[in-house]
């Protein structure tokens, strides 16, 4: 028996459609390097360092003055930057110097880049693998459903809950 298209792509496209997202998705996680290396982050830090710098420079705010300003000394600043920090224990010590320097804390990433732009992509990594977790351990539970109408209902809870989560990402822009 012989296998059209349409019955090859009825009975195996979605199995491949779903292997095709896995790879992927592999390969987008493999091309982001993880940080580990001490060299690479004293790297990235650097570049921060140097954006930060530039950022600075071009409002011609003084680092002293800056530093001043958001309660923190002149090296704890450096540092800071370096290591990618978002100063926790100086509360919105942070959010003043993105202000100071012209941009959202929320831009930290963009703006100063280096280590904050790889520490967001190490989040989003996180972010997408628990996501992956858990939509791994819904399919098995699916899988274990054998009754019809409660398969059923958990089809329509599926759907509902994947409605939802658009809804939420279309609203987040």
């Amino acid at each position: 028996m012989e296998l059209s298209t349409n019955d090859f792509i009825a009975v195996f496209g979605e199995e491949l459609q779903a292997q095709h997202y896995d790879e992927m998705q592999a390969a987008r996680d493999s091309e982001m390097e993880p940080l580990s290396s001490d060299e690479r982050l004293a790297a990235l830090g650097e570049e921060s360092y140097a954006n930060f710098e530039a950022l600075r420079k071009a409002k011609r705010i003084k680092l002293e003055d800056l530093a001043d300003s958001i309660g923190l000394t002149t090296k704890r600043l450096r540092e800071g930057v370096m290591e990618g920090s978002q100063f926790p224990r100086k509360h919105g010590a942070f959010d003043a110097m993105c202000r100071l320097l012209g941009f959202e804390p929320s831009e930290a990433r963009v703006k100063l880049g280096g280590i904050y732009e790889a520490r967001a992509r190490d989040e989003r990594i996180e972010a997408r693998m628990s996501a992956n977790e858990k939509l791994q351990e819904m399919h098995a539970v699916y899988q274990s459903i054998v009754d019809p109408t409660k398969r059923s209902t958990a089809e329509f809870v599926i759907d509902t809950l994947w409605r939802q989560l658009n809804e939420l990402a279309d609203s987040q822009g």
